[in-house]
């Protein structure tokens, strides 16, 4: 049944993006008007996917490469759903959802059926949650510094044309860019860290990230583990990480 509701969720999602690359030759919003009501409806059909995949599989549905890519694209039509929702942007459509649809049919391609995991990697859905949506940010600041470019090219020849129209100032682009990578930088990074801790057996009860101001990002962690070995082997691995500055343990907890 999951099946059904990812191909349907896949039609819909290329229909969608037909629909907003033709809307930015046209003037009139009503093709992004359909074109959002589409994605929407679309949106609904792969969570309801993702939902029974779950259920079947009995574990969150992140532990394949198939349903990685699969969430990847989920959370990209979030994101642009809830741009779209704040700041009514249409234009953005057109350059997300082929990125999320391109990922939907990647995903297709490949083998779906649902692992059966090894006892020390039940916890890997939180690795590759966190680097998923730290792909997502940066996922967006990559289309917000197309958008960035063309605008500003639009500008610097004064061709005021439809396309120029659509697409918002370029400080909001910039804003956006600039929210996007503080966003993608320490979730990428705190999954690449959860990734090590579970790689060790390390089973993590609780995570959090904490961005200072000059856009470094301080983890905490509460992990159990079975011995002083293991939280020894379990801290090394997580220091072998690139760009990780220093790791202390917080005695007394």
């Amino acid at each position: 049944m999951s099946v059904m509701f990812m191909m349907a969720t896949m039609v819909l999602y290329l229909t969608g993006t037909a629909l907003f690359l033709g809307s930015l030759l046209r003037r009139s919003e009503a093709w992004s008007q359909v074109s959002l009501g589409v994605t929407a409806v679309g949106f609904v059909s792969h969570t309801i996917a993702l939902a029974m995949r779950m259920m079947v599989a009995g574990h969150v549905p992140l532990t394949s490469f198939y349903e990685a890519l699969s969430f990847f694209s989920w959370s990209l039509v979030v994101v642009f759903l809830w741009v779209e929702f704040r700041h009514r942007l249409h234009v953005l459509g057109a350059f997300i959802l082929p990125i999320a649809s391109l990922s939907l049919l990647s995903a297709a391609a490949l083998p779906q059926e649902n692992p059966a995991l090894a006892p020390m990697l039940q916890t890997v859905w939180v690795h590759v949650t966190l680097s998923m949506l730290g792909a997502v940010g940066f996922a967006v600041a990559f289309v917000a510094g197309i958008m960035y470019l063309i605008q500003d090219g639009l500008l610097k020849s004064k061709r005021f044309n439809i396309l120029y129209a659509k697409l918002p100032s370029l400080d909001f682009l910039d804003h956006l860019n600039q929210q996007s990578i503080v966003m993608g930088f320490p979730l990428l990074t705190l999954g690449i860290i959860t990734g090590a801790i579970s790689a060790r057996n390390g089973n993590i009860t609780k995570a959090e990230v904490t961005v200072t101001d000059d856009r470094r990002g301080i983890n905490n962690f509460v992990i159990e583990v079975a011995d002083l070995r293991q939280l020894q082997d379990i801290i090394a691995g997580i220091r072998d990480v690139k760009d990780v500055i220093n790791v202390e343990r917080v005695r007394g907890l």
